[in-house]
């Protein structure tokens, strides 16, 4: 029976406590997705005398709900991210703040003026993603372009500045910022000067559902701060690491760079391996990206290829168009008609 790293947290938590093993310090317990790791991380660092200790949800788990908040009841405070009924039998973070008083809910951050190409590739007939070279990021341009019928060759065509701005990819800075500033407020948390700052230092996001290490930094300490528990800031840089750059890393296109004062690349990097091994053949140009994309797309139906955004290009008898002829045109040097209204 395999267990996820969710049982095995819960499992432990309710082995010590029923051996008198807890510790009668500061308890916080820090649930959710991806991001949950390194907002667990900076609250510890943040208050170095507590115990704090992650459970993630990202995965189906064997416990049942009612075993995960026996287990939470042992802490002092629980931050969690919203979750449904399907990862845990029984259970939900609504069940977790209605059993337990001391609750924060903390959002999920998405941002996503840097990487407007990244999108994910739902299964049409389940609730999974489907997997591609750099784990489940995929290039919208590259999707349609398969899609589409067009050789890797000539996709590749299609990763230019009149295309980015035919497709919006160069306006989304204030829609991205006023989401994210809104949902953090609607968890009750004021980001708006933090924003200034992460933009500041350039590229503040791997994609766009991974910030930085500093990020969450900023995040934890409001988070500790409104369930009025004790935090005491330090040089975060001096202790720093990056969890999410061990994972899906999408470039920041050059194009995309220049409007916000910094280099950008088509470096691509996949999830990380495995420990242990000497493989770190793990980046991608952007010829590989593609290549290796539609190796990928060849091994699923096109009906399990779906992507709303991409299937509105197919549809788009303007959009469609305007990408194939600019493509050709590009590939061959030729002249590509001119560009439809900007889509949005």
């Amino acid at each position: 029976m395999l267990l996820s790293n969710l049982d095995r947290a819960v499992l432990t938590t309710l082995k010590s406590r029923v051996l008198g093993q807890l510790k009668s310090d500061l308890r916080i317990a820090v649930l959710g997705n991806c991001q949950s790791f390194d907002l667990a991380y900076a609250m510890k660092l943040l208050n170095v005398g507590a115990s704090v200790h992650h459970y993630p949800v990202q995965t189906k788990a064997k416990i049942t709900g009612k075993m995960l908040v026996r287990a939470l009841r042992t802490y002092d405070h629980v931050f969690l991210q919203d979750f449904g009924a399907g990862l845990i039998n029984g259970g939900s973070a609504d069940l977790i703040c209605s059993e337990l008083a001391s609750t924060t809910r903390y959002p999920t951050l998405l941002f996503g003026a840097y990487h407007p190409d990244s999108i994910f590739i739902n299964r049409s007939k389940s609730d999974t993603f489907v997997s591609g070279p750099i784990g489940q990021h995929h290039s919208a341009l590259a999707l349609f372009a398969y899609r589409a019928g067009l050789a890797h060759e000539t996709a590749q065509s299609l990763y230019k500045r009149e295309v980015y701005e035919t497709l919006g990819y160069l306006d989304l800075w204030q829609p991205a910022c006023k989401q994210l500033l809104e949902q953090a407020r609607s968890y009750g948390l004021k980001l708006d000067a933090d924003l200034i700052n992460w933009a500041r230092r350039g590229c503040f996001m791997y994609t766009i559902n991974h910030p930085k290490s500093y990020v969450f930094f900023d995040v934890a300490r409001h988070l500790l701060e409104k369930a009025r528990l004790p935090c005491t800031p330090v040089a975060f840089e001096h202790y720093a690491i990056n969890e999410l750059a061990r994972d899906t890393v999408f470039p920041v296109y050059p194009e995309i760079a220049q409007q916000f004062g910094f280099s950008g690349s088509y470096v691509f990097k996949a999830p990380k391996q495995s420990r242990g091994g000497l493989n770190l053949r793990s980046f991608l140009d952007l010829s590989g990206l593609v290549q290796e994309s539609y190796r990928g797309y060849a091994r699923h139906d096109a009906s399990e290829l779906a992507n709303e955004r991409v299937q509105s290009w197919l549809d788009n008898p303007d959009i469609r168009q305007f990408l194939i002829e600019f493509s050709s045109a590009a590939r061959t040097g030729g002249a590509a008609r001119s560009a439809p209204v900007v889509y949005s």
